[in-house]
């Protein structure tokens, strides 16, 4: 918002009622909004007042009617409103509103500022923007009234809808609008608004509004730039006969589903828009995310039949110079013989999108909503549910049973279930199989997808070959596939990286991120992943202060693609947080994590695996500074709780925290207590089937250190050697994990009197971390301290 306009002092009243009056931040026909101070809280705010007591019932009516409106909103993105009241004054009661107070620029001020948000970001706010119109929908409020001078955009970058003093009640005949009465801003009236039918109550005239400004705030340029200055009547012909022009036009890069997006919208006809601003919302989001739209362009159909309903004489002449092209239509066969068939594809992915549609609105459908309340599903709940259905419905196309499959087999990995994601990806890739004419695309895509759930099953190697087909080839010509491709190198960097192999993953990286950044804007969310991917891999070859740099360098670039509040955003802020605890910088660890943890917190909630995550990295922080500390461990006991209650005992994010406990109690001495964490956590993996998955590694590994601390080297020796060899078959020699495991085996060894087996394990890890993480990496310091203690106690043995 701009600054006050404070003028001289005759200008302004002291105070109104309870506020006192600090400037003059606008003012309209009939009322005027000042920045008052709220000395109760105290806070500044925004004080809307009518211009004069004496105004027309009429406005007093609509100004005490907003006053309604707004008490039932309550939504982050529309101002909020505090309290309304009638103020004595010279000239008599003097009704306010005091409101939110948005410190930001108006939308159009926020696009043209310097540096421009990109594409992504605008996407970002006006999907933000759709779903808070949508919620003053679903309270029954149409605004009729949305331009972009009555939205506000924070420094956060967050829009915040103002001024809801035209808005109507849905069905509501009391309203202070006459029946043909016109109220609003022109340029964002759709034909039937100003037209004055009683089609006031229809969320639609807001849609159409939101679809002028997408379009304005895209291209720069008003769709129909004539009604900035027209009459009613004016701007009704104009709608009327002016084609508008469409946006790629205007904006090249918004081709394809931005623009059907942004055109569906501010369709001429109500029954040709989105139903509601949230499927618009949700539609420019799917575009953000590269995801398939629900909108189409119109038919052919549909704008010959606008076209000849506007010019109903020339489409009469056309009709006879049509059978003039009949002889020419041989020439165009062949052509039109491509595009029927590039048609037909589209549609049968439009059936098969629609027949997806319908099997999650199955699902959910049949939830019951009593229920819902009583006992909120979990993730793994809603899953097994979806899956059940999948394998029941037998109707839904091939290629659609294969999607479906693949997504629950990602979601299932992720949460942890590799077993069942594996299933699933296989039922998936069995679909497929059955449908021999689909298409490459769909196929590449699983491809993917399969080799993401065989890494999360800790089977790199099988990954890499899933992907190698589409790794082989260069960089496919459409856009599309391009994608897919940049997708398929960036999963074979993170399998290559599993498998130990650092120096060929970081150099497969900056080749994947020059291509990426070669082909995609520089906020796409792709390009994003690419360089968070790309920061990480820097931070596990050793190079910490690289890393951090990297991260330095992107944050500011995921704010302002993905907002502050974005999981991505908040994730990168946890791994700075990380990569400072790990150069040695405690205290600075310490205040970015508990900065983070409070920001998580509020923008994901306290139950979120996110805010949780930071609590952890938190007690790490206040551990590496104290390796006693009793608030480490308080909060390593929260935080395993937390994960307990929010993904149940045995998820894999609450056994890795039990292991973690287990570690720092073992520098409290608590060595007991410590082994018996680890042996609970390794009964739970058993118990889920995964006693020998790459999973169990962390916890074996912790099992095994606390038998060692209490001195039981003839059971932690062992441990250690079994250990061993199952991360060098499920990681490989040179992965930092099974580095680190070998220095623990060599120390239960020395510590046993066997240096000679120490020797035997320690000097190849050594070797290893050297060629594969660098000399100056933590690991291969540790590791090349344990091999000299090695070899300083065979020489005093060969001395004796």
């Amino acid at each position: 918002m701009p600054e006050p306009a404070v003028g001289d002092a005759d200008a302004l009243p002291e105070r109104i009622g309870p506020y006192a009056i600090l400037g003059l931040l606008g003012e309209g026909a009939s009322g005027r909004v000042y920045l008052a101070s709220d000395a109760t809280l105290p806070r500044d705010i925004a004080l809307k007042v009518l211009r004069s007591p004496a105004l027309p019932a009429e406005a007093r009516s609509r100004f005490a009617r907003e006053a309604e409106l707004l008490a039932r909103l309550e939504h982050p993105n529309i101002a909020r409103l505090y309290a309304a009241g009638v103020a004595d004054s010279d000239a008599g009661p003097l009704p306010y509103l005091a409101m939110e107070r948005i410190d930001g620029q108006d939308l159009l001020a926020w696009a043209n500022a310097s540096p421009a948000p990109g594409l992504d970001a605008r996407l970002a706010v006006l999907a933000a923007i759709a779903r808070a119109v949508h919620h003053a929908h679903s309270r029954g409020i149409v605004h009729r009234d949305l331009k972009p001078a009555n939205i506000l955009v924070d420094a956060q970058g967050q829009p915040h809808v103002l001024d809801f003093g035209v808005a109507r009640l849905l069905a509501d005949e009391a309203a202070a609008t006459r029946e043909g009465q016109v109220l609003g801003s022109v340029p964002y009236m759709s034909r039937e608004q100003l037209l004055g039918a009683r089609a006031f109550d229809d969320p639609r005239l807001d849609v159409y509004a939101l679809g002028v400004i997408a379009y304005q705030l895209l291209s720069g340029a008003l769709p129909y730039p004539g009604l900035s200055d027209s009459p009613v009547i004016e701007a009704i012909a104009l709608l009327r006969e002016v084609h508008v022009e469409r946006l790629s036009r205007r904006l090249p890069q918004a081709r394809g589903d931005t623009e059907t997006v942004v055109m569906k919208a501010m369709a001429p006809e109500a029954a040709q828009r989105y139903g509601s601003a949230a499927e618009l919302a949700d539609d420019l989001e799917r575009v953000r995310q590269r995801q398939p739209i629900a909108a189409r362009p119109p038919t052919a159909g549909y704008v010959l039949g606008l076209f000849v309903r506007r010019h109903r004489a020339l489409a009469a002449a056309l009709a006879f110079a049509a059978l003039a092209l009949v002889a020419a239509s041989a020439i165009s066969l062949r052509y039109g013989l491509r595009e029927a068939r590039a048609r037909a594809q589209a549609e049968l992915r439009a059936e098969q999108l629609d027949a997806a549609n319908a099997f999650i609105d199955g699902i959910l459908a049949g939830a019951d909503p009593e229920m819902l309340r009583q006992h909120p599903p979990s993730l793994r709940e809603f899953l097994d549910d979806a899956r059940i259905a999948l394998d029941g419905n037998r109707s839904l196309p091939p290629a659609v049973r294969a999607m479906a499959a693949r997504t629950m087999a990602l979601a299932y990995a992720r949460s942890g279930d590799v077993a069942i994601g594996l299933k699933q990806i296989e039922a998936a890739q069995a679909a497929l199989d059955a449908m021999p004419s689909t298409d490459g695309y769909t196929r590449n895509r699983l491809r993917v997808a399969h080799a993401q759930v065989l890494a999360a099953a800790g089977r790199y190697a099988d990954a890499l070959a899933r992907l190698r087909p589409l790794l082989l080839a260069n960089a496919p010509g459409d856009a599309l596939s391009r994608r897919l491709w940049l997708e398929a190198r960036a999963e074979a960097v993170t399998d290559t990286a599993g498998l130990g192999r650092m120096r060929e993953a970081a150099s497969d990286a900056a080749a994947l991120q020059a291509d990426a950044a070669h082909w995609l804007e520089r906020n796409d969310r792709l390009l994003l992943d690419i360089a968070f991917q790309q920061a990480e891999l820097r931070h596990q070859s050793g190079d910490g202060r690289g890393a951090l740099a990297d991260f330095d360098a992107l944050l500011p670039r995921l704010r302002d693609a993905l907002g502050p509040g974005n999981s991505t955003t908040l994730s990168a802020r946890l791994a700075q947080a990380a990569i400072v605890r790990e150069l040695g910088d405690f205290a600075e660890s310490e205040r970015l994590t508990r900065a983070l943890m409070a920001d998580a917190d509020r923008a994901l909630g306290t139950g979120h695996p996110l805010s949780i995550t930071s609590r952890y990295m938190l007690a790490a922080a206040l551990q590496s500074r104290t390796p006693d500390s009793p608030e480490a461990v308080a909060l390593m006991r929260d935080v395993l709780a937390r994960y307990e209650e929010r993904l149940g005992p045995d998820h894999p994010y609450a056994l890795n925290a039990k292991s973690t406990l287990s570690l720092f109690l073992q520098k409290q001495g608590r060595f007991a207590e410590a082994t018996a964490l680890a042996g609970q956590a390794l009964a739970s993996m058993q118990k889920l089937g995964f006693a020998d998955g790459p999973e169990t590694l962390p916890l074996r590994n912790a099992y095994a250190l606390g038998l060692m601390r209490q001195g039981k080297l003839d059971e932690a020796c062992p441990r250690f050697e079994d250990l061993l060899a199952r991360a060098r078959k499920a990681l490989g020699d040179a992965h930092l994990q099974t580095i680190t495991y070998a220095t623990n085996a060599a120390e239960c060894l020395l510590l046993a009197h066997r240096p000679a087996d120490a020797l035997a394990i320690m000097g190849p890890a050594h070797r290893q971390a050297v060629q594969h993480l660098g000399a100056a990496h933590p690991q291969t310091v540790a590791a090349a301290s344990r091999l000299a203690g090695i070899r300083e106690a065979l020489t005093s043995h060969a001395k004796r």
